[in-house]
């Protein structure tokens, strides 16, 4: 009894303490690429924002949190966008 209790304990301990793997989403993994353009680009300080190809926002200052683009005008989930583009002081976005 003693050695299934022993058992038992060293089970529950390798099993909570085995770290969990984390799983970014598609949106997460967007962003880690924009940053890692924003982290080398420095210059880079607004964005212009396109949503089917139409101007939406444009020379806007934004954050960038999570998978998620803020603007004063709105937020943009990164999981949407198609595709962006940078240039030497700002970059588009195009949802």
């Amino acid at each position: 009894m003693k050695t299934l209790t022993v058992l038992l304990l060293s089970m529950v301990f390798m099993i909570s303490s085995c770290k969990k793997d984390e799983i970014a989403t598609e949106g997460e993994k967007i962003a880690q690429q924009v940053q890692t353009v924003l982290t080398a680009n420095s210059r880079i300080k607004t964005a212009t924002f396109y949503i089917s190809n139409v101007l939406v926002d444009q020379n806007q200052t934004f954050t960038l949190t999570g998978q998620y683009i803020t603007t004063a005008n709105g937020t943009y989930n990164l999981s949407r966008l198609i595709r962006y583009q940078p240039f030497s002081q700002s970059i588009s976005f195009y949802f």
